[in-house]
């Protein structure tokens, strides 16, 4: 699953890249690089969300809008509660906290910790989820 959605992720960015260059426009590779890295670095949380998920849910389309449900409020509860704003994986994911909207220019460190919350997230959920197949299947 992780490497699916490191692929994912490098795809558009590598076709960004690719199109910026050919129609001669200039697109910084430091700034491609963050903003890939926001991709990959807030996707590995929705990764191990739907690990989990799809381990304890049974049904073709229960799983997904389940996870759908969760990532809402989270969304929502991260929005509203101050000391959740770190795991707000759906911001970190867009970039949305590390860029000027008017400049599109990056205003913000990278941000290291919001990602090793995510990686930290996927770890777990992949852990749980390997823990609920063994108890189900063995």
């Amino acid at each position: 699953y992780i490497s699916e959605s490191i692929a994912l992720a490098l795809a558009p960015w590598i076709a960004l890249v690719l199109i910026t260059h050919f129609t001669g426009q200039q697109w910084s590779f430091r700034e491609a690089l963050f903003f890939d890295s926001l991709l990959i670095g807030g996707g590995l949380a929705f990764v191990g969300l739907t690990t989990l998920v799809s381990s304890l849910v049974e049904g073709e389309y229960t799983a997904p809008v389940v996870t759908f449900g969760i990532i809402l409020v989270m969304q929502v509860a991260s929005n509203s509660v101050s000391w959740l704003k770190p795991l707000d994986f759906w911001r970190l994911e867009g970039g949305f906290n590390y860029i000027d909207p008017n400049t599109w220019l990056i205003v913000n460190p990278f941000p290291w910790i919001s990602v090793l919350l995510s990686v930290l997230f996927l770890v777990l959920t992949v852990a749980i989820s390997i823990k609920a197949i063994e108890r189900r299947e063995f």
